[in-house]
């Protein structure tokens, strides 16, 4: 798949954008009413985190919930996912909350991205991890983008962020999918790197924080 950045100007009608509000707003009630809000868990991982150093790498942009937020504190953003449709849903989401000219939007494969080494001094991740089926490889594509003293943040579910997954996921008859490393195994990926590591929780969520120590 080519790479691409999008443009930030094209214009979205009225009614897509309350579309896309309205499903995201079902969404989020959903999760709440299974035992996850979306919302506190997107504060509480932004308070441990921030502040964070720009540029700014996202990875796996999805619907945009958490990168509308995360806009709203800093101007210097890429997100990246290979999903072309829920970009779109997040660029239109960005856009409706005003925050849209702050971020950029890359199609690309994680594992493989087309930036130079040491190109971010920030990389973030929020539920994500658990979808990987090699989450060895993406953690390397960022510790090989991250600056010197630069930092990364791992945000994804806890114990009772997965049962409340399963909860909502039940109700249409699929499951949810569990994580091929756990948060500790991602933690000692990033010591074993001679990073300083902390690890923290949210609603539903437990973080792992990892800060590079120069060459």
């Amino acid at each position: 798949m080519s790479s691409h950045i999008s443009s930030q100007n094209a214009p979205f009608s009225p009614t897509e954008i309350q579309e896309v509000l309205r499903r995201i707003e079902e969404r989020n009630i959903c999760l709440k009413e299974a035992g996850f809000d979306f919302r506190a868990a997107i504060e509480a991982i932004l308070r441990v985190a921030l502040p964070l150093p720009q540029p700014i790498l996202e990875i796996a942009t999805g619907k945009g919930r958490f990168l509308a937020e995360l806009a709203r504190h800093v101007h210097d953003v890429v997100t990246v996912d290979c999903d072309a449709r829920e970009q779109r849903i997040a660029r239109i989401l960005t856009y409706a909350r005003g925050v849209a000219a702050r971020i950029k939007f890359l199609q690309a494969d994680a594992a493989k991205l087309p930036f130079p080494d040491h190109a971010f001094s920030t990389i973030l991740s929020m539920n994500t991890f658990h979808h990987l089926q090699s989450p060895q490889a993406v953690l390397l594509e960022m510790a090989r983008l991250v600056k010197p003293h630069g930092k990364v943040v791992i945000s994804d579910f806890n114990d009772d962020g997965y049962a409340a997954m399963e909860r909502l996921h039940a109700k249409d008859g699929m499951a949810h999918p569990r994580a091929v490393l756990d948060m500790e195994e991602i933690a000692t990926f990033w010591r074993s790197l001679g990073w300083r590591v902390r690890c923290a929780s949210a609603p539903c969520q437990q973080l792992v924080i990892a800060e590079a120590q120069g060459v």
